[in-house]
């Protein structure tokens, strides 16, 4: 009776060790910015079972880094469980041109801002041209040496690789060749309105004598000549006379 009732307490004990360690729970790892690699021996190892649930493409990451799981670490689970993971894809997601935004005559830092956080593409500047409206608007989008939007339109149907870099050709309103215009028997305020919107810079002023007025100040003199080409931009120089010159019309 007494080896009865003890091989019945060792019976329980035992049994009762092995029903609890079977229902036993671990905490779960943290797999995030684990190599797929590594994270399948380690569930392995904790008897887990890894799923993959989704990919994504991430600037800057390698392909096959786990980026999310579910559980999250920490958690308390049971042996065989179930592990979602979202992994890293090896090739970048394709962007076609039709789908960016529009490009040309527009301002590129707000553009280059939007390309950022819409598709995760850099934008370089690689040059400026001459054009007569207002400074740093796009003239020409270039991808891996090739124009893809400019004046001419737009290449729709080229792809972009999602983190790579778009150079583009901005505006500048200086540079521009212009003919020097004949400033001789204008004031100097009219002269000064002139240029500027010319955009050019008056440098030096020769004065002839005192002149109490120079707003209302004849040029007598300029330099360039009138006629010799220029660029816009370009700095010239004006001589000035409290009399208008013996030649100038009425």
């Amino acid at each position: 009776m007494l080896l009865f009732i003890v091989g019945v307490f060792l019976l329980v004990k035992f049994g009762l060790r092995a029903y609890t360690r079977h229902g036993e729970k671990m905490v779960l790892p943290n797999f995030v910015e684990m190599p797929m690699n590594e994270v399948l021996k380690l569930a392995k190892n904790k008897s887990l079972q890894i799923v993959v649930e989704d990919s994504l493409f991430e600037v800057g990451t390698p392909g096959g880094i786990v980026l999310d799981q579910n559980p999250l670490k920490n958690s308390e689970v049971k042996k065989g469980r179930k592990v979602y993971v979202t992994v890293s894809k090896y090739t970048p997601d394709k962007i076609k041109v039709e789908q960016i935004p529009e490009l040309y005559g527009k301002d590129f830092e707000r553009k280059k801002n939007e390309l950022e956080q819409s598709f995760e593409l850099t934008s370089e500047i690689v040059g400026y041209e001459y054009d007569q409206g207002a400074p740093d608007q796009i003239l020409k989008v270039m991808y891996k040496g090739n124009t893809i939007i400019s004046r001419e339109g737009r290449k729709n149907n080229i792809e972009i690789e999602k983190g790579d870099i778009l150079q583009f050709i901005l505006s500048k309103n200086i540079g521009g060749a212009i003919v020097m215009p004949d400033l001789i028997c204008k004031t100097y305020s009219e002269a000064t309105f002139y240029v500027e919107n010319l955009n050019l810079v008056i440098g030096e002023i020769t004065k002839d004598g005192l002149l109490e007025d120079e707003y209302g100040a004849f040029i007598y003199d300029q330099l360039p000549d009138a006629g010799e080409n220029i660029l816009t931009g370009d700095t010239i120089q004006i001589f000035l006379s409290s009399t208008k010159p013996f030649n100038c019309e009425d």
